[in-house]
């Protein structure tokens, strides 16, 4: 089966099928040596059903003699020669020696020739011409005259020919089209269909893109190449090796070259940056100048440019393959001495290498250091090439195992997952180290998280992980537990294989860090195990510690969910994630339910999620359970849950804690107290950032004074919070207010009109205030006193129905 080519097909097709019609046509298809030629001839030739198919090869010992391939051609015709016409059948018998005669005019062999194969075309006929490049001068002309005069013959003339050439062929004119390599996306399926095991993607990426798609280099690469190199568990050699069949093709090109010339192509094979810089300095070394390269570039070889580029990657490694060793080990000791040391020490590490005769500690350590700056260049694919070369060079089996887990960790950081695994596979029986024996168990945890594509199996291989680093490295088997708790944490109750409480318990079998050395990780891991394994009230003074080492950190940010579950567990806006988006929590879960009045439904949801809780956090929940509880008739349910939250809300002792406890409290409370609670949860939450506690806390007493006929006082409370839930986006909760303004008495259920009340002056100090200037700062923008201030905001305030700047901002004056 032909991949790709889909264009190139649908040409040769086409041609058929005008033919079949009547119309004859020609092609010639020009490429360079195992582009694909003879596989789009053989396509045409299967395709050419009901049509005669004569096929003939130009051959290289024939291109003197004259009209030899004319005679391949015709030799199946010539029984036809009795119907052409007495001067054409006596010029076309001449030239095959059919007679004796002096040579005939040209003109009329080439007539005779088309009027054979046109007395032939009473079927369609496909007549193919491969290696058209070795067809001998005079065939090749009158082949040309005849593939320009098929109009009206149900005849088809297919060339291919090897480019570049330097003989001149009279085909040049006729229809033709340039054969590249394969598209990617069929080189990698043609690649993976000759390989006879699994292949890395990213050695079949390099490996298309070195080849330039050529379909022969393709098919012999992966026949040439071992299992290593196909896994990614070995280097790849550079430049790739070519087979002697391909390479014979390319050598034909640069073996009439001078030796200057010759030399400098090798130079610029072996330095691959094609830096003309380094390789004018080694030609002064070995023997080439500027003319060298002139000579190549006119033959074709090199491409016009800035950098020294090989016209084909192809023609660089037969000029690399068809040195002898002797040469490349010299041209890379000189490329080495002529690179700089301090501006390119990985090339400079590469060329010693190459030019080494053996592995050497040396080579192999110098290796591992341009490794680190290629990494530090961001260069992830190139320090994994060099790490390789590392372990290549290095003599002693374990600290070359050692190599190894090293590039697998690079090629992992590059996320070349296939390569690592065959990496670490290929190390693993020389492994002795424990250090690098848990590297590579960490490494194989990864891949095979990777390959089983589910976040539940995380944490498992991430315990499995810490567990390897025992006795090894105290502070990577606290990072493994930290990520650990981490994924315990974001996918809670989802975790497969095992459950926070065994990770609990592991991170808490660890020797505490040297006293001044504990991170906020460390403390974050600390209190999280102590949580889930403990207790609620023990873990809160380390949850503390943790939120209080965060806030000290100059990027003031938690590190991922861990540090946003510990402020949620001890009640600490200050990393809570409500400021990242401030309408999650207000339309959560059994808040939505809640905002949308199906009480029924957000007490089953909480209570639900509640009784799934693993990591001892169901007080985030208690609030609405409360709430639901009561709305729904479960006040037993409630009172118990309010018991629970207040057992941990008084231990935590923030204001957000206190609030939401407050706010519960005042809900199961009798009316002599159930007033003087929402005013407190008002004033707790008013010190926290979190908008939709606050929100919910104007509500339900908005809600508390409307069922006590304090219908104004209920306007103004349910407004602030209406205006507080339509600027976050929780349109659950702000119909619920406007509902209850409507039953309030506020007309349609709008915000209260309070601030057409203001006078010109009181909107102008109103509104400053709600920017948050101070009573000085007003006084001095509005040439007034900071006490004349203070008396407006006090009417402001009273007319708006707020107590506080924060309330202000909310009711946009």
């Amino acid at each position: 089966m032909l991949l790709g080519r889909e264009e190139e097909r649908a040409q040769l097709e086409g041609l058929l099928t005008a033919a079949r019609e009547g119309a004859g046509g020609v092609l010639v298809l020009r490429g360079q040596a195992g582009i694909g030629k003879t596989a789009l001839l053989d396509h045409a030739v299967r395709e050419a059903r009901g049509a005669r198919v004569v096929r003939v090869a130009g051959i290289e010992s024939e291109t003197e003699i004259g009209f030899a391939a004319l005679h391949q051609l015709l030799l199946p015709f010539l029984g036809r020669l009795p119907n052409l016409p007495p001067p054409q059948r006596s010029a076309l018998a001449a030239v095959f020696g059919l007679r004796q005669s002096k040579e005939p005019e040209r003109f009329l062999v080439g007539l005779a020739a088309l009027s054979l194969l046109a007395d032939a075309a009473g079927e369609p006929l496909l007549c193919v011409v491969d290696d058209a490049q070795w067809l001998d001068q005079e065939s090749a002309q009158v082949l040309a005259f005849v593939a320009r005069r098929l109009q009206a013959e149900r005849l088809v003339m297919m060339f291919a020919v090897r480019e570049p050439i330097t003989r001149l062929l009279p085909l040049a004119g006729l229809p033709d089209r340039e054969i590249r390599g394969l598209a990617p996306r069929a080189a990698a399926e043609l690649l993976a269909s000759a390989t006879p095991g699994r292949l890395d993607d990213r050695i079949s990426e390099r490996i298309v893109a070195e080849t330039g798609g050529n379909p022969l280099a393709l098919i012999e690469l992966a026949h040439e190449l071992d299992l290593g190199h196909l896994t990614g568990a070995a280097r790849l050699p550079d430049p790739l090796p070519i087979s002697q069949r391909l390479g014979a093709r390319f050598v034909r090109e640069i073996r009439d070259l001078p030796a200057s010339s010759q030399m400098m192509l090798l130079t610029a094979a072996a330095e691959q940056t094609g830096d003309p810089a380094v390789l004018w300095r080694a030609g002064a070394e070995l023997g080439f100048g500027w003319d060298a390269g002139a000579v190549a570039e006119a033959r074709q070889l090199l491409e016009p440019g800035t950098r020294v580029r090989f016209r084909h990657p192809l023609i660089r490694s037969a000029v690399y393959y068809g040195a002898s060793s002797g040469e490349r080990q010299r041209v890379h000791q000189v490329l080495a001495a002529v690179t700089d040391p301090d501006r390119d020490p990985d090339r400079r590490a590469w060329h010693l290498a190459e030019a080494a005769p053996g592995p050497d500690e040396v080579l192999a350590a110098a290796l591992e250091d341009a490794a680190g700056t290629a990494r530090s260049r961001g260069g992830s694919d190139a320090e994994v090439i060099i790490r390789m070369r590392a372990a290549e060079m290095t003599p002693e089996p374990a600290r070359r195992a050692g190599r190894l887990v090293a590039t697998a960790q690079a090629a992992l950081t590059a996320g070349a997952f296939s390569q690592a695994g065959s990496l670490v596979e290929s190390a693993e029986p020389a492994l002795v180290d424990p250090l690098t024996r848990a590297l590579a168990a960490e490494i194989r945890g990864k891949i095979q998280m990777r390959a089983g594509g589910s976040a539940a199996r995380l944490p498992a291989l991430l315990l499995t992980t810490a567990r390897a680093y025992e006795h090894v490295d105290v502070r990577r088997r606290r990072e493994k537990l930290l990520e650990a708790m981490d994924m315990v944490f974001t996918i809670r109750q989802a975790a497969l294989e095992v459950t926070p409480l065994e990770i609990a318990k592991e991170a808490l079998t660890l020797a505490p860090p040297p006293e001044g050395e504990a991170t906020p990780g460390d403390l974050l891991l600390e209190g999280c195990a102590t949580l889930i394994a403990i207790g609620y009230a023990e873990a809160v003074p380390v949850l503390h510690a943790a939120l209080a080492a965060l806030a000290d950190l100059a990027d003031q940010r938690a590190p991922g969910t861990l540090g946003v579950a510990a402020a949620h567990a001890v009640w600490d806006d200050r990393f809570a994630d409500e400021p990242a988006d401030e309408r999650a929590p207000a339309v959560a879960g059994p808040s939505e339910a809640l905002g949308r009045g199906r009480y029924r439904d957000a007490f089953e949801a909480a209570r639900h999620l509640c009784e799934l809780d693993m990591v001892n956090l169901d007080h985030q929940r208690l609030p609405d359970l409360i709430e639901a509880g009561v709305r729904c008739g479960e006040r037993d349910q409630a009172q118990s849950a309010l018991s629970r939250l207040r057992a941990k809300a008084q231990v935590a002792g923030t204001p957000w804690a206190l609030g939401l406890l407050a706010r519960s409290e005042a809900l199961l409370a009798e009316p002599a107290d159930a007033e003087r609670l929402y005013l407190l949860a008002i004033e707790h939450l008013e010190r926290t950032r979190m908008t939709a506690d606050l929100a919910r806390a104007y509500l339900l007493y908005g809600e508390w004074l409307r069922r006590h006929r304090r219908r104004n006082d209920a306007r103004a409370r349910l407004s602030m919070a209406h205006d507080m839930f339509v600027e976050m986006g929780a349109a659950a909760f702000a119909d619920r207010c406007r509902i209850e303004l409507v039953a309030a008495g506020t007309r349609h259920g709008a915000s209260a009109n309070a601030t057409d009340d203001l006078t010109p002056q009181e909107r102008q100090i109103a509104t400053l205030a709600a920017g948050r200037a101070t009573n000085q700062e007003i006084a001095a923008q509005l040439f007034i006193s900071p006490s004349t201030v203070d008396y407006h905001l006090k009417k402001v305030f009273r007319k708006l129905g707020v107590t506080s700047r924060r309330q202000l901002k909310l009711r946009k004056p």
